[in-house]
């Protein structure tokens, strides 16, 4: 898919990776994938990735202090 984009001039301008804010990490496997889009692509290839925490609604209100804390764990390693 991406070779034939390619040739049809359809450039990877950036990568949209969603987190559910109820995994207390990222797995190694996204963590090496994000590692490897950086080193393929030009210098700051990092800037054109958003990190997009999901399932907000699934989690109770008075845990939200951990949530808060997790989405800055991921915000830092990134």
């Amino acid at each position: 898919y991406c070779k034939n984009r390619y040739r049809g001039n359809v450039k990877l301008t950036g990568i949209i990776y969603t987190h559910r804010i109820s995994d207390n990490h990222m797995p190694s496997w996204a963590c090496k994938n994000l590692n490897l889009f950086c080193q393929l692509c030009r210098d700051g290839a990092a800037q054109c990735v958003r990190l997009v925490t999901t399932v907000w609604d699934n989690q109770k209100p008075e845990n939200r202090a951990i949530w808060l804390k997790r989405v800055s764990q991921v915000e830092g390693n990134f």
